[in-house]
Order: structure tokens, then sequence, then C-alpha cells
């Protein structure tokens, strides 16, 4: 199934048929469940992304989630794996900078693969 949503034909956000290709953007994702780490950054970069991550607040600071952010081209924020406080800073950060910010339903793979779905399709530039 997640193979599937990873070539377009699961129930992800693109149409059928199309595969999820990042164009070498940098995807930030903010808190989540440490031991999904390393396979996030493996799926990100063989989507041709670069991933960067911030631990919502754990051990990281908020100053440091700003410089993250700020070298991120869309982040994704699993809302039930972060404090309230790192993902209301991450999204006004995109706001204020106009980058797309998927909040994600939970902090698994298969919501994860959604949101890379919809930054795929807002497009370089565009909002999710």
């Amino acid at each position: 199934m997640l193979h599937s949503d990873l070539q377009g034909t699961g129930d992800g956000a693109s149409a059928p048929g199309v595969s999820i290709d990042l164009r070498g953007r940098r995807i930030a994702d903010v808190g989540g469940r440490a031991g999904l780490i390393t396979h996030l950054r493996a799926l990100i970069e063989r989507l041709n992304g670069r991933f960067i991550h911030h631990d919502g607040g754990i051990d990281d600071s908020a100053r440091r989630l700003a410089r993250i952010l700020g070298q991120a081209d869309a982040v994704l924020c699993p809302v039930d794996c972060v404090s309230h406080g790192a993902c209301l800073l991450a999204k006004q950060l995109c706001k204020r900078t106009a980058k797309p910010f998927v909040p994600l339903r939970s902090a698994g793979l298969s919501s994860f693969v959604t949101g890379l779905h919809r930054i795929a399709a807002a497009g370089p530039e565009g909002t999710a």
C-alpha cells in the first residue's frame, strides 16, 4: 500500500500514476517519532529531496527551529507527536515566509507520504 502511495496510485493527494519528485526541495519535519527519522530521511532522498529535522522541542530549542525552517522549502508537522508551541511556531514562520506548511494527522509513514504528495502537487513555489 505504501509503495502504491509513493507511485501515486493509492489514496495520496496526487493523480494516479504520478510518482513523487521533490525536485531537490528541502523538506523539514518538525516533531514525529525518533525511530522513524532515518526511514523518513531515506524516503525523502529517494524522492529527490533533502531532509531536515527538528524534534519539536524535546532536545532542540525554538531558536533552532527558526534556523532550520529558514533552510527549508516546505514543512511537515505531525500534530499528534509534537509540542503545540513548536507546531504553531512552524506554522507562523511558514506563513511569514510563504513556505508550504502541511500539518499531518499522525506521525506515521502513511501520513508523511500523503504530506509529500501535497508538497509535490503544490510545486516549487506553491502553498500546500
